[in-house]
């Protein structure tokens, strides 16, 4: 394995990564890795022959009111988790050099991000898509890797490698949970017991969800009201949205299309915010 922080290196090595008839992969990480990363960069491994991860804290990503210096950071961890795992290529930029101070272009999807997170993050997804342009401007990947946790944010790429012309196939990798059915994140870190026990009744939640649409319900009215419901007995959350959605335009629906339709959710716990979804 290999690790390169500058865009210099970037271009040099950019001809090693494409070899002829080898497929390159693109796994893109905000670090701090935990086990949902490495159920995603081994499903990656096992499906290319060239396999670059990065990490990166996005600051474009951050509003001024969000702790982006808080962010969990463990490079050197992160480095070792990537040997272990077949890593070829680690990308480590610099803030600095990616987004110098004068920076001033933003790839803005107008539809997709608009809604749900797009409504109380209004700064996130321009900032995200523009690095995700910029990762595949840099390494003309085959095939980038998300996982499904980051729902809108695969949808938002999706069209925006529509919109312009990337040559890149998106593949999506199952949420990985803990054993009280929380998303794993890097900022369960964050939460106290009984936080931790509180932020699993988002799960709970969308598990009602597709409980009653796996017993043939399709009304979504019905579906979120009792989402809500169950959020609404746990004293530390307060909720942002739970959404009812067409899992690849984002947009409400009017019956659920199994396999189709998303229910997701944003709730802050107490002041930690957390996301999940569940394909209904």
């Amino acid at each position: 394995m290999e690790s390169f922080t500058s865009l210099a290196e970037c271009r040099a090595l950019k001809d090693r990564f494409h070899v002829l008839g080898k497929t390159v992969g693109l796994v893109p990480t905000g670090g701090a890795l935990h086990a949902g990363h490495k159920k995603l960069i081994e499903t990656a491994r096992s499906k290319v022959d060239i396999l670059i991860v990065s990490i990166f804290v996005n600051p474009k990503e951050f509003s001024l009111h969000e702790k982006y210096e808080r962010y969990p950071r463990r490079k050197q961890t992160d480095l070792e988790m990537c040997e272990e795992l077949g890593v070829d290529w680690v990308f480590c930029p610099d803030p600095k050099e990616l987004f110098p101070s004068d920076y001033s272009t933003l790839v803005n999807e107008s539809q997709i991000t608009f809604d749900l997170c797009g409504q109380s993050r209004a700064h996130y997804f321009p900032g995200a898509l523009t690095l995700t342009a910029k990762y595949l401007n840099l390494f003309y990947p085959n095939v980038i890797f998300f996982g499904q946790k980051e729902a809108q944010k695969i949808a938002g790429v999706r069209r925006m490698i529509r919109d312009l012309h990337f040559d890149v196939r998106v593949e999506v990798c199952p949420i990985v949970r803990e054993e009280s059915g929380l998303a794993v994140d890097s900022r369960n870190e964050w939460f106290s017991a009984q936080q931790a026990l509180d932020a699993a009744g988002v799960y709970e939640a969308l598990k009602a969800g597709k409980d009653m649409v796996d017993g043939g319900i399709r009304n979504p009215d019905r579906i979120s009201a009792e989402a809500i419901h169950i959020l609404s007995r746990r004293r530390r959350i307060r909720i942002i949205y739970v959404a009812i959605v067409d899992k690849d335009s984002i947009t409400p629906v009017r019956e659920v299309v199994p396999g189709q339709t998303m229910i997701a959710a944003a709730v802050w716990v107490d002041e930690i915010r957390m996301i999940d979804n569940i394909i209904l």
